[in-house]
């Protein structure tokens, strides 16, 4: 099922659905990637504070959400419990779709916006076909600041200049993909889709 959403309807998805960069061909995962359309997605758990990264991130068209665990406790799969901290997602728009066999790319571009942090981004997220839970709430939303510029993936051949040779916002809708094949839990996972 397609939705055209506007900017308020993207927010409330972030906000109350298990959403995905990547649109797939079968089963998600990082092989069946057909493309990432509009956002290219950092994780942060500890090392930055929100404070840090909306400075950080401020000249850049991106969406930042509190995530679930943020300022709580985190016990980690090996057991380890890990304090409260500020822990949040930035969705960064990207100029054009990153198509499925450029996953090199993605990843080029998903460093180069990490080491803008000092890399203190959540290494373990890399992966392009990654489900994100629902957020707890928006801290700093530009996109719709028409004054910034999306992310422009092709840059990556001059890293120092990603933030300023960005492209011109195209559009303020949004369309997202519905899998269809199955649930997680109780919510539908949506695929973001310019």
């Amino acid at each position: 099922m397609e939705k055209t959403l506007n900017h308020h309807d993207l927010v409330q998805t972030l906000l109350t659905e298990t959403t995905c960069t990547a649109i797939f061909k079968g089963h998600r995962n990082a092989s069946n990637v057909v493309r990432v359309p509009s956002f290219v997605a950092l994780d942060f758990d500890e090392g930055i504070t929100l404070a840090e990264a909306i400075e950080a991130y401020k000249d850049f068209k991106c969406i930042i959400l509190t995530s679930r665990n943020h300022q709580r406790e985190k016990t980690t799969g090996s057991g380890v419990t890990k304090p409260a901290c500020d822990r949040f997602r930035i969705f960064f728009k990207i100029n054009r779709p990153i198509e499925g066999h450029e996953m090199a790319l993605y990843h080029t571009v998903w460093s180069i916006l990490g080491s803008v942090t000092d890399n203190k981004r959540d290494k373990a997220c890399r992966d392009w076909s990654r489900l994100w839970y629902p957020h707890q709430e928006v801290v700093y939303d530009s996109l719709t600041n028409d004054t910034l510029n999306e992310i422009d993936v092709d840059a990556v051949n001059n890293p120092d200049d990603i933030g300023n040779s960005i492209s011109a916002l195209v559009g303020d809708f949004r369309e997202f993909y519905t899998e269809g094949k199955g649930v997680l839990g109780k919510t539908t996972r949506y695929f973001i889709r310019y």
